[in-house]
């Protein structure tokens, strides 16, 4: 189990589930390669696990950003297949860059590849940097497929403001949204989760200012 920039740790898949089997959260499983989908899969079908489990890979290339190394219909197919209960999270490949967004393009594709699956509960995963300047565009792949988003950020991700986070609880309902955030993004979402139109309004970020 790893994350990059790492790509090896000491500890093992089984010895992750079984700490996480206390958890009261989901799980959210971040692939990186289809060698590992169906072992994990199969260890999964062995266990008595409550929790929910989120399948996130980037199957999707992002504008000027990394090629896949996951094939979309492999993943999707094996997901379905191997672990049905599982939650479909589709990720786009990015790049750390603060002015980058996801485009209409990007929408076009990923609805086009649900319809032709037919999938019904799934996520879309989406970099905060990104998403925070394609709110419009995020809109309509919702209102195209009824998708649910995971916002995920890394620690070094430069956002305009702190308060770009809450544009996701303006213009969506929250049980659309799951966060895969630093802590201290998590502390100030839980802080001002009921006063998000307010401190939108109040904001000289020109970003936010943009969509009022």
């Amino acid at each position: 189990m790893a994350h990059p920039p790492d790509d090896s740790s000491d500890l093992t898949f089984c010895e992750f589930i079984e700490t996480a089997k206390s958890s009261r959260k989901g799980l959210k499983l971040d692939f990186k390669s289809l060698e590992s989908v169906k072992p994990c899969l199969n260890f999964l079908n062995k266990i008595d696990l409550e929790l929910p489990v989120i399948l996130n890979a980037d199957i999707f290339q992002g504008d000027n950003s990394p090629s896949v190394k996951i094939d979309a219909d492999i993943f999707v197919h094996t997901c379905i297949s191997e672990y049905p209960r599982g939650i479909l999270s589709l990720g786009w490949t990015t790049r750390p860059c603060s002015h980058a967004i996801y485009s209409r393009e990007n929408v076009r594709q990923a609805a086009d590849f649900c319809r032709k699956f037919n999938i019904k509960n799934f996520h879309f995963a989406v970099r905060l940097t990104w998403s925070t300047r394609s709110i419009q565009n995020l809109l309509h792949l919702h209102h195209l497929t009824n998708c649910s988003f995971t916002i995920w950020s890394h620690d070094n991700d430069q956002l305009s403001s702190k308060e770009t986070l809450l544009l996701f609880r303006h213009f969506f309902a929250k049980q659309y949204l799951f966060y895969d955030l630093p802590p201290k993004l998590i502390s100030y979402l839980n802080e001002n989760k009921n006063e998000c139109k307010s401190i939108l309004l109040k904001s000289s970020d020109g970003l936010i200012r943009s969509y009022f």
